[in-house]
């Protein structure tokens, strides 16, 4: 686990381009997990509204947050392959690509720190690791549908936009819902191999 929390923050940092001393990588790491795992909380919440103190919390994170894309973002543009440095190349402010920046990390975060383990426990428990060693052009399928399986981010809250049918069912503006990945990604009907 403390493995997979710093190189879910390594991951994060490289990703978006954030310089950082190789002796405070650790120190930063954690702070970047710590950051996305506490701002994903308030999307499992489940509430409409968010309390004063929630958004004042939520307020401070995203500030903490934000000085790491800070970073990146003032950063000299040159070949950095960084999200930061890609969308600000593209002409964006930084307030843009910070929100942008942010979903992409948080959610990310959760990939890599929850999903990764979860695939290669797949993958090594169904004998698919050692077939992979003789098949190496068959990685990415093989990641693919290690996380398809797993599925890291089980379910997720969502508000609905507009009133709609879906499937035969009904949605009004404003209601809440839970879409769960993980029962839509075992559908033998959408996934019939």
């Amino acid at each position: 686990a403390a493995f997979m929390r710093d190189y879910g923050g390594a991951m994060a940092c490289e990703l978006i381009g954030v310089p950082i001393d190789r002796a405070d990588a650790p120190a930063e790491h954690d702070d970047i997990f710590r950051l996305a795992t506490e701002i994903m909380a308030f999307a499992g919440d489940g509430k409409k509204r968010l309390t004063a103190a929630q958004v004042t919390r939520a307020r401070g994170l995203a500030d903490q947050l934000y000085a790491y894309v800070r970073r990146s973002f003032d950063g000299a543009l040159g070949d950095d392959l960084s999200v930061t440095q890609r969308l600000r190349a593209e002409g964006l402010d930084f307030d843009t690509v910070r929100d942008l920046v942010t979903v992409v990390l948080v959610g990310a975060t959760e990939l890599v720190i929850y999903g990764l383990p979860r695939a290669l426990a797949v993958l090594i428990d169904s004998g698919a690791f050692d077939q992979l060693r003789a098949a190496p052009d068959m990685i990415d399928s093989a990641i693919d549908e290690a996380l398809r399986v797993t599925t890291p981010s089980n379910v997720i809250l969502r508000s609905v936009a507009a009133d709609c049918v879906v499937e035969g069912h009904r949605f009004r503006q404003g209601d809440r819902l839970l879409i769960a990945f993980r029962n839509i990604m075992r559908r033998a009907d959408r996934f019939t191999d």
